[in-house]
């Protein structure tokens, strides 16, 4: 069957013929990239990490905008480590504080506050962050100041900057969309694949990943279409199209951070389509599944964090969330946070020191290091998870399957 591909902007010309354009979706960028760094601010010099009797570490999170459920989970988790973290005796003897950064809803938000972090006295390192475009917009800025940081995005096209001040404590999306493509063919057996995927960079590099492990399994996705995740509401059409293109399942990227998650999951319920769903890692939360109302059952995928882990480790840290926070679940957000927190403690650790770049080469010291979503290592490519967890959902739960590990490098 002749590959099918759609992008948004031919949706009433799939209304009025149904007929498809051959032509590859263009990949846009997670946020416009237009946006032009803030005049420098001086990098803070001369101070004397090893004498302060304190260790600052500052937060990249949504403190205003649409986002800020994802800021207020960041918080969270980051002020209870802080507490777990002091009451332990800080870092070297020293007390932890963080200071936290508005990423706002725009690069050149994000821009500006990494010049006030890199400018800030005493400053050790700094992570958060959830858009790679936005990353690799300030990566000039952390190599100028030598600043260390990690990453909460997982693009691949981070990676590929080879800065070595950049780390990533997550799986990228490279190698996990090559995890559920193959899941799509090994486990499910799927024939005739279709993809949907946002229009953004981690849905391109989503899209791109997975035709290229078809592709090696000598095989073609039958549908491909791409969607505006900030614009799209009516995604019946799309399920339309979908069911006409004859597939036999689904690998889909979509968000729990936007509305593209519930929206595309139940739209594909009511419009009929009963294939098997491979989903993006970012669907599965259980609030996410629970707001899908039940649209999200027997869909397969892979997960980051097992919020019912028997690990000891990661089972106190959540019993402490729950216990301060009880309106809250924790999610991959708030795992992510914690475990770039410890990341750069650990770092301090390894290095003895608080120095920012001391603690940049204590990052490649880290091996087995382990935090909410796993384990931690140092690989060549600056992202530090160990692996990933398969995953199915079973009446409303996520059912872990194996923890998929990285090769060793």
């Amino acid at each position: 069957m002749k590959k099918r591909i759609v992008s948004l902007v031919l949706v009433a010309f799939l209304l009025g013929a149904m007929v498809l354009s051959g032509c590859a979706p263009q990949a846009a960028a997670e946020k416009p990239a237009t946006e032009k760094p803030a005049a420098s601010a001086p990098v803070a010099t001369g101070f004397d990490f090893e004498k302060s009797d304190k260790v600052i570490f500052g937060v990249l999170t949504y403190l205003t905008g649409k986002n800020m459920e994802q800021g207020l989970r960041s918080k969270a988790i980051v002020d209870l480590a802080v507490e777990q973290l002091n009451a332990s005796g800080g870092v070297l003897g020293k007390k932890v504080e963080v200071q936290y950064f508005d990423s706002g809803n725009d690069q050149q938000t994000v821009l500006n506050s990494v010049q006030k972090i890199v400018a800030t006295e005493g400053m050790s390192g700094f992570f958060g962050c959830m858009y790679s475009g936005d990353t690799i917009a300030y990566l000039p800025t952390i190599t100028k100041a030598k600043m260390v940081s990690l990453t909460a995005g997982n693009s691949e096209n981070v990676l590929k900057q080879n800065n070595p001040y950049i780390w990533m404590p997550r799986i990228s999306d490279a190698r996990f969309s090559q995890i559920m493509a193959n899941m799509a063919i090994q486990t499910i057996g799927m024939k005739k694949p279709a993809i949907i995927f946002a229009n953004n960079a981690s849905g391109q590099s989503f899209r791109d990943k997975v035709v290229e492990t078809l592709k090696a399994a000598k095989m073609t996705p039958v549908f491909e279409l791409s969607y505006d995740p900030a614009t799209t509401t009516n995604y019946a059409p799309f399920v339309s199209a979908l069911i006409n293109s004859g597939a036999d399942g689904l690998l889909l990227s979509a968000n729990s951070s936007d509305s593209s998650g519930v929206l595309s999951t139940t739209a594909l319920k009511q419009g009929g389509f009963t294939g098997p769903v491979v989903a993006f890692p970012a669907l599965m939360r259980l609030d996410t599944i629970k707001a899908a109302g039940g649209a999200m059952e027997g869909y397969y995928g892979v997960a980051e964090f097992d919020v019912e882990s028997k690990d000891p480790l990661i089972s106190k840290i959540v019993s402490e969330f729950r216990a301060k926070y009880p309106n809250m679940q924790p999610t991959w957000i708030e795992a992510v946070f914690y475990d770039s927190l410890m990341l750069l403690v650990e770092a301090a650790k390894l290095a003895n020191s608080t120095h920012p770049e001391k603690i940049n080469e204590g990052m490649s010291k880290i091996k087995d290091f382990k935090g909410m979503m796993g384990s931690h290592s140092f690989y060549a490519d600056h992202a530090t998870a160990d692996g990933i967890y398969t995953a199915r959902i079973k009446n409303g739960q996520i059912i872990f399957g194996d923890y998929l590990k990285r090769a060793a490098q």
